[in-house]
């Protein structure tokens, strides 16, 4: 594992690297544009961009004081095919006009109104999220995707399968758990 600048605020979990992994033994070799929600320091998006040279990755990350490390991070391992935007998710994916192969997310693990809060406000923004917010990504996702497009997710939360099925939305093409985490992979229902 590469040694990675992180703020004092975050660490990454091995959650991230499951991700990686996961990503990488379902990516198709015509996946090529790839965006990442909340790239935090980057570590995601550098691994991925390391093993498929060939691929472009847009990293959103709407925390100023992660730019610095993301930064860093990009300089220090040469990585040339990812694109910081500091932007959040919800801003950015109603201004563009781009679709993507590729959209992945390491969400927060605890829903806002179900966790104690942290002391520390940036590591509280890393460790928590709003539900609807949650929810709301998968919507707007779908708008963003190419027609064959792919999405992986990592969360903790049991009852996220049923409700992302529900949505008519998404097939759940594979779910595994791993180490207390869900590695999940989407793709549009093409039954509709």
């Amino acid at each position: 594992m590469q040694k990675y600048s992180q703020p004092d605020f975050f660490k990454f979990g091995h959650d991230s690297l499951e991700l990686v992994q996961f990503i990488s033994q379902k990516r198709e070799k015509s996946d090529l544009t790839f965006l990442e929600i909340g790239t935090g320091c980057g570590i995601i998006a550098i691994e991925l961009a390391l093993k498929f040279p060939e691929i472009v990755i847009d990293a959103l990350e709407p925390l100023p004081e992660f730019h610095p490390f993301i930064k860093e991070n990009i300089e220090t391992f040469g990585v040339s095919n990812l694109n910081l935007i500091p932007s959040r998710f919800e801003d950015y994916s109603c201004l563009i006009n781009k679709k993507y192969d590729v959209i992945y997310f390491n969400p927060p693990y605890f829903w806002e109104l179900e966790s104690r809060a942290s002391p520390n406000p940036l590591r509280d923004h890393c460790r928590r999220m709003k539900k609807e917010m949650f929810f709301l990504w998968i919507k707007r996702i779908e708008k963003i995707l190419t027609s064959r497009g792919k999405v992986f997710l990592s969360y903790r939360s049991h009852d996220i399968d049923k409700k992302i099925e529900r949505s008519n939305i998404w097939e759940i093409k594979n779910s595994s758990k791993n180490n207390g985490s869900f590695l999940v992979f989407l793709q549009k229902n093409y039954e509709l």
